[in-house]
């Protein structure tokens, strides 16, 4: 469960490091993600090489698709959601005075 990661800490991209598979397979990759998952998806390149690269916009989708396969001695890997999903929900319970369920 470790071939990839994190772009940084504030922007959450994910990087999925798929380097045995050619550019044109990895962009077939993509287009099945942004389809199906309707996630953002691109191959970047890295050096001589290429990798998938979702966008931090879509890291809350992806960690929703991926949470339950996700071994428990790996969830430290996964960073807390966005800051922006964060401010919009303690924005609310302040707005509102309610708190949202888990």
């Amino acid at each position: 469960m470790d071939d990839g990661g994190i772009k940084s800490k504030s922007s959450k991209g994910v990087f999925i490091n798929v380097y045995g598979l050619e550019k044109r397979e990895q962009e077939f990759l993509c287009q099945i993600l942004r389809r199906k998952f309707e996630l953002q998806a691109k191959v970047v390149r890295d050096g001589q090489y290429f990798r998938i690269y979702i966008s931090g916009h879509s890291y809350d989708a992806l960690v929703a698709l991926l949470d339950s396969y996700i071994l428990p001695s790996m969830r430290y890997k996964i960073p807390a959601p966005r800051k922006e999903a964060a401010r919009k929900k303690s924005s609310k319970e302040i707005s509102t005075g309610e708190k949202e369920d888990p």
